[in-house]
């Protein structure tokens, strides 16, 4: 389980920082923790223990006591990042949580991205995902096949994925 949460500056994470964020479920109540998380660039990456029922995050909600050191801050300026309360947690869209998925192998912002191609065999991520490939391995064996039967008639086959059903992949 993990959510994302995305600022207008660079930001620092700081192992403390999860004492200070809540998780709530549509009604409220407490829904979850967060147990770690990690920072790059203005996005910080929350890793949340067990499963969640989570549908807003909030940050430093009625604390009375907290420390300094745990607080997120901005990286160019070193203030710390404001409060924010019930923040609307939505799922990654399907493509972005294959691609976040560790099984697949790949790396956000190296080789992650929808026309990326690390295995280096013609066929892009977004292929890849859509048709149930795995990006680090090359082969074209996922490809559709175009076949003729002995009666004249075409056929094109193809597995297709079920998370790359629409809505997930328009272009």
């Amino acid at each position: 389980n993990e959510s994302a949460l995305v600022f207008d500056q660079s930001v620092a994470w700081n192992p403390g920082a999860p004492t200070m964020l809540f998780l709530a479920n549509t009604a409220g109540a407490t829904s979850g923790t967060v147990s770690s998380g990690s920072a790059s660039g203005n996005t910080i990456k929350l890793q949340v223990s067990g499963a969640t029922s989570a549908a807003t995050i909030t940050y430093l909600k009625g604390l009375v006591s907290w420390q300094q050191a745990n607080l997120l801050v901005g990286t160019n300026n070193g203030i710390a990042a404001l409060t924010f309360a019930d923040v609307p947690i939505a799922a990654l869209p399907p493509y972005e949580s294959w691609a976040a998925n560790p099984a697949q192998g790949l790396s956000a912002g190296i080789n992650a991205g929808p026309n990326d191609d690390p295995d280096r065999d013609g066929i892009v991520n977004l292929l890849e995902f859509t048709l149930a490939g795995a990006p680090m391995m090359p082969g074209q064996t996922i490809l559709p096949e175009l076949t003729q039967s002995s009666g004249g008639v075409w056929s094109f086959e193809y597995d297709r994925s079920d998370l790359s059903l629409p809505p997930a992949t328009t272009q």
